[in-house]
């Protein structure tokens, strides 16, 4: 355990420099909670998140430009999480003086990331069906958001979103949504992530 880095934490400052920074050669890094992530054939395994999570995908984004501004980061900071301490969405400074920082641990977990890049994950969508095989079937339409979603204890947080326009308006899929149809779409999306290779071992 030790102090939470203090690059880590939020402010108004670090997040619209990464607003305007981020773009679509940016890397996403998800950490797997594994300890081996290739199958014997070398290839990504299935496992390496439950389908449903692919609904609000927790990542952090690894700038292509950091090197360039004048904030930090590390490509594994992905792993690194709170004790005892609950996070929040980070809207402003006012926020901060909430927070103990000093007192704040936080531990490294030892799993193997991987990373996604932004515009090969913009570029999915598709259809699935509501009512498969029945007179009422209804074919709906769905496509990948990525949203910035910073933390106070985590400024680099983006989620994947799915979006759908099942209502007739595009909104969001919650990873609640526990319909069996539902599920196979979020089975779909995953498979096509490795199915096209849009996901890569962290080296």
């Amino acid at each position: 355990m030790f102090s939470i880095p203090t690059r880590l934490i939020a402010n108004e400052e670090k997040v619209n420099l990464i607003e305007i920074s981020q773009c679509g050669n940016c890397r996403l890094n998800r950490r797997t909670n594994l300890g081996q992530i290739l199958t014997p054939g070398n290839e990504l395994g299935a496992d390496i998140w439950q389908s449903k999570d692919i609904f609000g995908l927790s990542v952090n984004i690894d700038l292509c430009n950091i090197e360039e501004l004048p904030i930090d980061a590390q490509k594994d900071d992905v792993n690194i999480i709170p004790i005892n301490t609950k996070d929040a969405h980070f809207i402003s400074d006012e926020q901060l003086s909430d927070f103990d920082f000093d007192n704040i641990e936080v531990e490294k977990l030892d799993t193997l990331i991987v990373y996604m890049i932004i515009k090969e994950l913009s570029n999915i969508d598709g259809t699935y069906p509501f009512k498969k095989g029945t007179p009422e079937e209804v074919i709906h339409n769905f496509k990948l958001e990525i949203v910035y979603k910073p933390m106070v204890l985590n400024v680099f947080h983006f989620q994947v979103e799915i979006l759908s326009d099942e209502s007739g308006n595009w909104k969001q899929i919650s990873r609640e949504n526990n319909k069996k149809y539902i599920r196979g779409l979020a089975s779909k999306i995953r498979a096509r992530i490795l199915e096209e290779r849009k996901i890569y071992p962290l080296a």
